[in-house]
């Protein structure tokens, strides 16, 4: 679907619709409105309604090539080094309880990190944040909570299989792999494991992408 255009600058996408005058805005026609509160319509005052932000970020399928130039910056970069060198180490050092422990650490870290990503992509910042510890330890719950979901996965799989036998098992895994990318993005915006285990929700964000969520299976 193409981005709604601003009436007055129609290259750039609209942020701002009024629903009175009927005119779409983007950001730089609006002063930044205040905490809470919507802005008025430069033309007639009323409150404007908001279009979202997917109306301001090119659908993912558009910008495939700048998802290889991300981990180039040197955050990503430095953070994937520093987390390969202390699982390296780990493998070398061999302590089976403290290694085990340590790289599922590393693993928790790795994975909080691929959220803020997630998250930051699809609010269209293609520019990695500086990484402090604050981007690795707040919400720190969500990576032990996409755990919990390939866990609960897991044993619904060997449920099945175990009361109806291999081929069912088989199909209800090929859906399972299906949904898993999209189940992943109701986590990440709904910081809920039941919700991204819910078969309505996660069937809604496939419907909403379309046959270009295939690229993400």
């Amino acid at each position: 679907m193409a981005a709604i255009t601003c009436k007055y600058h129609i290259t750039t996408p609209a942020r701002w619709v009024c629903q009175h005058c009927q005119i779409n805005f983007c950001a730089n026609c609006i002063d930044p409105p205040k905490k809470d509160k919507l802005p008025p319509c430069p033309v007639c005052k009323a409150d404007l309604t908001s279009l979202g932000t997917g109306n301001l970020v090119a659908p993912f399928w558009q910008r495939l090539g700048k998802f290889f130039i991300y981990p180039a910056y040197p955050g990503p970069l430095l953070l994937m080094f520093v987390l390969t060198a202390i699982s390296f180490a780990l493998v070398i050092i061999a302590i089976p309880l403290f290694s085990m422990l340590c790289l599922f650490i590393v693993g928790v870290v790795f994975m909080k990190y691929a959220y803020v990503v997630l998250e930051d992509t699809a609010h269209g910042h293609l520019v990695p944040r500086s990484i402090t510890s604050e981007v690795l330890t707040e919400q720190i719950i969500l990576p032990l909570k996409q755990i919990a979901l390939m866990f609960a996965l897991g044993a619904v799989q060997f449920t099945i299989f175990d009361i109806f036998g291999g081929v069912i098992a088989w199909l209800v895994y090929a859906i399972t792999v299906l949904a898993l990318p999209a189940s992943t993005m109701v986590l990440a915006m709904e910081h809920s494991f039941f919700s991204a285990f819910n078969p309505i929700l996660v069937g809604s964000v496939i419907q909403r992408i379309g046959l270009p969520y295939l690229i993400m299976v």
